[in-house]
């Protein structure tokens, strides 16, 4: 809904269909990265180990609640119409009770992890589209395509669409919840509201997080003393939430101890001295000084609003930048659901200048596109080269001899059961937990290591001072999950 009197403004299919193609080109571009690594990526590698253990007859986490079920479910469900084309087309497929453990094992189809990052760019190149509609409808077609190109573009937004992780489902679904709360907020249409109370129930049920937002649903309501609705729409949320993860129910101690587990770690007191700090840092590497200070003044626009649901848009942007900047752990990707809010407040700015001169907004938005494409351009050009893992895997067949006995830890190659050695996985460096100096490689030709800090990380200086390095692979700066510098070890004591 605009601000006007007059009817909201129409985006066409075909502008919608220009910014989803516009979002999904670099999001597929080098989609493949370190395949075929299974763990190319730690966390990508366990959603698809989660989801084909659904695809093979088990839908209980049990002990894995580390995120809700919903996308692993809607994976598997992926993932099983894949192999119904596979085996359609001819290819030679296990049966899906045996699917999980050929993975596995790393005897072929890595496909499966390439097909789940190919959905999770679809889903970013979406989110494109919608907040290009939803600015559009709301404002003016020069506010559409502001906060849908800057999406398109933005390198965390496309270098996180590259995963099978999370994350870009809950940013979709919470960017879908926040649409139609801001609608119901502007005319208290009961289905706008029941539908935002849906998408917050499936996106806290991709990642708990969204959750929060069930306080918008009840303020909302209640700023109109509305007490009926605001409990309907938090019991939708909480009954939807439940329906898409039922494990978390079925399973509610186990659950409970996990979640009690890890939530510690992320939301409390961490290493982080300074709240708020991480936080607003990444927003700013991450869209640039001049689209933080549009978005400064598109935020002002929209609490100055007479429409409810501009302010409502303001306010739950700044409402998840306090409750992400308190947070212990405050890694970029965590706010990514704050940059599709950003960027429609940088919408809104632009399409205000265009009551000054017709042509500044477009002038405005070819700026804040030109300053971001580059770091892009950067990002998909970093992982088009094969990862240090992959380098490492082909010296590795290259030079150890047949027979050899070999102990990789975490973030290293992975070899293949048909190569000819006997490989050893320290999936969590527990051998090195007392230290190099401790480590006992008895039985091994050689070690593999490898890590994202090469210069603060002391465990390959003190294993050189044990074992002959006989060679390191990296990259100019490692940035996770890619190119971890790798070293590899004789085991030949000094």
């Amino acid at each position: 809904m605009n601000n006007s009197d007059t009817e909201p403004f129409r985006v066409s299919r075909a502008v919608l269909f220009l910014v989803f193609a516009a979002a999904l080109i670099p999001r597929l571009w080098a989609l493949d990265w370190a395949l075929p690594l299974k763990t190319g990526h730690i966390d990508e590698s366990v959603v698809v180990f989660y989801s084909l253990r659904v695809v093979a007859g088990d839908p209980n986490p049990r002990v894995f609640f580390d995120y809700p079920g919903f996308f692993l479910y809607v994976l598997a469900a992926l993932f099983k119409g894949a192999l119904l084309v596979f085996r359609f087309t001819g290819m030679t497929v296990p049966p899906n009770a045996q699917v999980l453990e050929t993975y596995s094992r790393g005897d072929g189809l890595v496909s499966l992890l390439l097909i789940a990052r190919a959905f999770n760019a679809v889903l970013s190149a979406a989110a494109g589209a919608v907040l290009c509609r939803f600015a559009g409808t709301r404002w003016r077609l020069t506010a559409g395509l502001a906060a849908g190109l800057l999406w398109a573009v933005n390198p965390l937004a496309v270098l996180h669409a590259h995963y099978a992780t999370v994350d870009t489902a809950a940013v979709l679904l919470t960017l879908l919840a926040v649409e139609r709360l801001a609608r119901y907020a502007d005319d208290g249409d009961r289905r706008e509201g029941l539908w935002a109370s849906v998408f917050v129930g499936l996106a806290a049920a991709t990642k708990y997080y969204p959750g929060i937002l069930t306080v918008f649903l009840a303020a909302v309501p209640l700023s109109r003393r509305d007490w009926r609705r605001a409990a309907l729409f938090c019991a939708v949320a909480a009954g939807t939430f439940l329906a898409a993860s039922p494990y978390t129910v079925i399973e509610a101690g186990t659950f409970a101890h996990r979640f009690l587990h890890l939530f510690p770690k992320i939301v409390g007191g961490g290493k982080e001295t300074i709240y708020f700090l991480p936080t607003l840092k990444g927003l700013l590497s991450n869209v640039g000084l001049l689209t933080c200070l549009t978005s400064v003044a598109g935020l002002f626009l929209l609490f100055r609003s007479p429409s409810r649901g501009d302010r409502v848009l303001a306010s739950v942007f700044i409402f998840l930048t306090i409750f992400f900047g308190v947070w212990g752990a405050q890694l970029p990707h965590y706010a990514l659901p704050l940059y599709p809010l950003l960027f429609l407040a940088v919408g809104k700015a632009l399409e205000e200048t265009g009551r000054l001169q017709r042509c500044l907004p477009f002038v405005g938005l070819a700026l804040l596109l030109g300053l971001a494409v580059p770091s892009t351009v950067r990002s998909l050009e970093r992982i088009s080269v094969p990862d240090t893992r992959l380098r490492a895997l082909a010296w590795a067949r290259e030079t150890f001899p047949p027979g050899s006995r070999v102990l990789r830890f975490a973030r290293t190659p992975e070899f293949s059961p048909r190569d000819p050695f006997s490989v050893m996985v320290d999936w969590e460096n527990v051998r090195l937990r007392e230290g190099a100096a401790a480590l006992s490689a008895e039985g091994f030709d050689y070690l593999i290591y490898g890590t994202y800090d090469p210069v603060g990380d002391p465990i390959p200086k003190a294993l050189a001072g044990r074992f002959a390095l006989i060679k390191t692979i990296d990259a100019p700066a490692p940035f996770f999950p890619h190119d971890p510098a790798e070293y590899v070890y004789k085991v030949r004591e000094k």
